[in-house]
Order: structure tokens, then C-alpha cells, then sequence
């Protein structure tokens, strides 16, 4: 039986690994730094393509309990 992609991933050792390595892949930042966390997720800042400083929040569903709240 072929091994499911789920345990071909690397192994992940925190959340804040986690986030920086969706920002890298999704956003193309080169080195996200962590710069805060609230109730819902955890704020990065880091230079896009362009050269402009940016911020990206990265929400956790699972911290949700109104989905009305959840960003789509």
C-alpha cells in the first residue's frame, strides 16, 4: 500500500513554524518575522515582492467559536 501524502510532509515542530512556512510558500516572504499574537492567530511582518513592508495575520479556525466571525 502506497504511503498517504499526510505522512510525506515534513514534520512540523510548532504553529509558528507551521505559519511561517504557508507565508513563504503562498506569499513568496522570504522571512516572515513574528511580530505579536492576539485571541485568533499570529501577526507577521516581512517585505513583499515589491519591496513594501507588509503585515499578514494568520487566523487558526479551531480558536473560533462564532463562525460568523471566520474570515472566508
Amino acid at each position: 500500500m502506497p504511503a498517504s501524502p499526510v505522512s510525506q510532509l515534513p514534520k512540523i515542530k510548532n504553529q509558528d513554524q507551521l505559519d511561517k512556512q504557508v507565508l513563504q510558500q503562498q506569499f513568496g516572504l522570504k522571512d516572515p518575522k513574528n511580530i505579536g499574537k492576539g485571541q485568533f492567530g499570529r501577526i507577521y511582518l516581512d517585505q513583499n515582492t515589491n519591496g513594501k513592508l507588509i503585515t499578514v495575520k494568520i487566523q487558526h479556525i479551531s480558536k473560533y467559536r462564532d463562525l460568523e466571525l471566520a474570515a472566508v
